[in-house]
Order: structure tokens, then sequence, then C-alpha cells
């Protein structure tokens, strides 16, 4: 549909800046409120679209501006709004030079200014802090909202008509997380005890990996709490028991550099040099290395000829060459 214009997105959102900013105007927003004023508003359903309004009403007005027209709806809706949440703090400084770049066919609009210092305070604002307080006076006005309709939740003078008419309005996630940044923030939870173990994830998102642990559950503030807690109670059963060294190696083959630390393991490697192998099969005339390796293939593949030969001589040759080799007892 946007292909083909039968939807033109820029004139969209343009109208849904104007309802949102035109929408926050309405007196269901004074600060001043009463909580039974409230209460009232909210069982007609006023904060319905309280959340969307409050979080996107600068999208809305930013995505719109290159295409904002000399309109008195326009106009009007953002000098009313700053009228009524401009922040004293917002300065002309924080104004970015992509910003005015984008306002520039608006600048002798009666709203040029006012529309600058709102979308550059806002960005600024929220960049800065993911919390509810980066929405200004609307953090307020929302906190409170949002506690007085969970207090319905639980108050016993709600009927069930009652009930059913305000989760038309408001859905049935009541319970929602203070963060603007967070998917929950609009979406929530049908039960606080949920929503508070989500917003303990924001607060303390460093967790135990032990899954019996309850602070597996409960995490930590910082990255330096966990490390202390799992060096208290989690402790590496490695880190109990003193390393055993290696012994330095005092045997050094001249041929090649490699060292050991017994002679014989040093003579036996010697002999791959050579291409010696010395200790042959008596079954199938295979040739080893080192006599445990020709004692091991024996065991293996020829175990029950092993056992014959091992009672039937007293002494075998070892060689099947001409070279006599000597196996020499192994050095501690």
């Amino acid at each position: 549909m946007t292909h083909n214009d039968y939807v033109k997105i820029h004139d969209e959102e343009h109208k849904l800046a104007i309802l949102c900013l035109q929408y926050l105007l309405f007196d269901c927003f004074d600060p001043c409120l009463s909580e039974e004023t409230i209460k009232e508003y909210m069982m007609k359903g006023y904060y319905a679209f309280e959340d969307y309004a409050i979080l996107h009403w600068v999208d809305h007005l930013e995505a719109s501006i290159l295409y904002l027209p000399y309109t008195d709806d326009i106009g009007s809706a953002i000098n009313n709004f700053q009228d009524a949440y401009g922040s004293d703090d917002a300065s002309h400084e924080d104004i970015t030079e992509e910003l005015r770049d984008k306002c520039k066919h608006i600048k002798d609009a009666d709203f040029y200014e006012n529309l600058l210092l709102l979308v550059s305070n806002t960005r600024k604002l929220r960049a800065k802090e993911e919390k509810i307080d980066a929405l200004g006076e609307f953090g307020e006005i929302i906190t409170k909202n949002r506690a007085i309709l969970e207090g319905l939740r639980t108050s016993e003078d709600l009927d069930l008509a009652t009930r059913n008419k305000l989760e038309q309005y408001y859905g049935t996630h009541w319970h929602k997380c203070p963060r603007h940044a967070c998917f929950y923030f609009h979406e929530g939870f049908p039960e606080s005890a949920r929503r508070d173990n989500h917003v303990s994830r924001h607060e303390k998102p460093f967790f135990c990996s032990e899954s019996s642990c309850s602070r597996s559950h409960y995490g930590f503030s910082t990255e330096k709490e966990l490390k202390k807690h799992i060096n208290v109670n989690h402790p590496d059963p490695s880190a109990l028991f003193p390393k055993i060294r290696k012994p330095p190696a005092k045997h050094v083959c001249d041929i090649c550099s490699k060292d050991f630390t017994r002679a014989h393991n040093l003579k036996a490697h010697k002999r791959t040099h050579a291409n010696l192998r010395p200790y042959d099969c008596k079954f199938c005339g295979k040739a080893f290395v080192r006599k445990h390796d020709r004692e091991r293939h024996v065991e293996k593949l020829h175990p029950g000829q092993a056992l014959v030969v091992g009672e039937g001589s007293q002494e075998e040759t070892l060689v099947s060459s001409d070279m006599e080799v000597q196996e020499e007892p192994e050095e501690g």
C-alpha cells in the first residue's frame, strides 16, 4: 500500500504526531489532579493511549519534520505542548546541526524554535537515562497513574463488571516496567511479581551461574559483587589444592632439542632419529622403538600366545638384527 501511495507514510506520521501532542494536552494529564479524579478518568478509558503517546510523540514528530507544513494544527500543537511540558533546562546549545538542517525549510514558522527545543531536549534526556525519570513530567504522571491502576486490581471494591470494563481499555497486563527503552514498558505483565522479577534484571543484571543458588534469580549490581559471591560460596575446587609443577627437563636431544625429564625416554626418542626399532614381535614380526610398546602390542593382538611364551621361556632375544641393544633400568 505504501509503494503504490495508497498510504503516504509522512502524512500518517504527521497525523500521529498531532494526535499524540493534542492527546497529551487533555485535562486528564494535569499533574495536580487528585487520585479520585484520576480514577474517574481511568474508569472512562482516558489513559488507554497514555503509554504509546508519552513514548512515541517525539518519534512521529521527528519523522514528519521534513514534510511539516505551515498549518495551524501542527503549529498550535507544538507551541501548546512546549508551554505545558517544555523543560527549563532545554538549551539551544543542545540542538544539533543535523536537526537544524532538517528544519531549515520551516525556520520562519512561529513554532520553529519550540520544535527544535522539544526534540533536542527529549532526545538528550532519553539517551542519557533509561529510567522513567528521563520522561520528565510525564514520568511522574505515568508513575502515578500506573500505581492507581495497579491498586484497583487488588481493591475489594472492584466488581467483575468494572474489572472487565477496565481490561477492555487497558488489557490484562497492568504491571509495567519503568524503563522507557524496554519492550515491557508498554507490554507489561499480568502479575506484579513477574514485573518485579523482570525489573531486578535491569537493576541487578549479574546473575550467579549455579542453578541451585538463589542468586541465579536475583543478581548483583556489579560484576565485582558477583565475583566476590562466587569466590566465597562457589570456589573452584582446583583452587583449593596446590598445583603440582612439572619437574624441569634435564635431558635434551642434541638433534631436535626436544627435552625429557628422564634419560631412558631420551634414549628411546633418539632411536626414532636413527629409525631403530630393536623390539620386534616374535609372532607377527612388527618392530617397535620401545619394549613397552612391543609388550602392549603382544597383549592386545596375541594375548593367548603371549601367555605361552611367558611360561615356556626364561629369556628371549630382543633384537632381530646383528645390533645388540641393552635395556637400561629407568631413572627417577
